[in-house]
């Protein structure tokens, strides 16, 4: 055997490498850089900042369509809408395309609310999706019955019958001391890629109240997150046990927002197995404060709501509008582009 010296090491080590490149080399060379073609990126910069039709669709999207529960006609409408809106645009194929089975769907067609005792004040809000209507107008006495948790039954079992029962806690709202508008930081953008575990975020109406940050707003006590899959229970659990109970309208202040605005979106369940609750709204926090300072100053307000309300439940499944713009140079390649239409 010859001995490896420094120099016979290196020459080896160089020979390997050598052997190594060599069969990719023929190939790297016939890839040549892809051609940009200018003309082309400068056309769709024109088409976006010259010719936009963003602004027309969200026209038609919002103003014409508005809110869009899955598989509701105002989403069916949309949908058929954008269907036509691609062909023009020389999309092929475009359709709609069903999946699921999904569910029940569900529209509202009327919502009234009103603080009439002591004195009257409009209230600002909307139904939440698969709770039923009123059936008419109701007035009743409002009570305060915030559920976190299924131990939270029993002490108002049989207390809550002919009620309008305000079913969270009264939210802490902050001022606001911080632009409601500012550009990301980078750290910001970073932040955001952290993902929370959805299944332990919650959600219902009745649980723990969000709040806005800020240098002087007192800390707050929050509940522990339902375990994975408890909040879906905790939703099914408390619809029964309100209707059973003969709530006439449980009342909740959202998600999210306040000055007037209101985020909320579900009460009820798109699943025909799931309980049906009694019907349920969400209001401004600022309305939703007010009338639980009445209640704890044992004012015994009365509120009204008329609510009319519809659930969908002979098409189950749900659809999307898909469509294809076919390619030229990679026929062969497939771009996806999605977003959400129902909303």
């Amino acid at each position: 055997m010859m001995p490896v010296t420094a120099r016979s090491a290196k020459l080896l080590s160089s020979a390997l490498l050598a052997a190594l490149i060599a069969p990719a080399m023929p190939l790297a060379a016939q890839e040549a850089p892809e051609k940009i073609d200018l003309a082309v990126l400068h056309q769709i910069k024109a088409e976006a900042f010259q010719r936009s039709q963003v602004m027309e669709h969200l026209f038609y999207i919002s103003d014409v369509y508005g809110p869009r529960v899955s598989g509701s006609p105002n989403h069916r409408a949309a949908a058929e809408w954008i269907v036509k809106r691609l062909e023009s645009y020389g999309l092929q194929n475009v359709h709609l395309e069903p999946w699921g089975p999904f569910g029940n769907s569900w529209q509202y067609k009327k919502f009234y609310g009103a603080l009439v005792e002591p004195n009257y004040a409009p209230l600002i809000g909307f139904p939440l999706a698969w709770t039923p209507g009123t059936d008419g107008p109701v007035t009743a006495e409002a009570v305060l019955a915030p559920i976190h948790t299924q131990a939270d039954f029993e002490k108002y079992h049989g207390k809550l019958k002919g009620k309008i029962v305000l079913i969270a806690d009264p939210k802490l709202i902050s001022m606001h001391t911080e632009p409601e508008a500012r550009r990301l930081t980078d750290e910001d953008i970073e932040a955001r890629t952290t993902v929370s575990d959805v299944s332990r975020l919650g959600g219902f109406p009745g649980a723990a109240p969000s709040r806005r940050g800020g240098a002087a707003a007192a800390p707050v006590a929050l509940p522990p997150p339902p375990p994975p899959g408890g909040a879906l229970k905790l939703r099914n659990d408390t619809s029964k046990f309100l209707s059973d109970e003969g709530v006439l309208v449980a009342v909740n202040y959202g998600t999210n927002g306040d000055g007037g605005t209101v985020f909320a979106s579900f009460g009820g369940s798109q699943n025909p197995a799931d309980p049906t609750p009694p019907p349920m709204v969400a209001i401004t926090p600022e309305h939703y404060n007010r009338i639980a300072r009445l209640i704890q100053h044992k004012m015994a307000p009365k509120v009204t709501f008329d609510i009319q309300a519809e659930t969908y439940k002979t098409d189950q499944m749900g659809f999307n509008v898909v469509g294809d713009i076919i390619g030229t140079t990679k026929k062969d390649e497939v771009v996806m582009l999605g977003g959400h239409l129902d909303s």
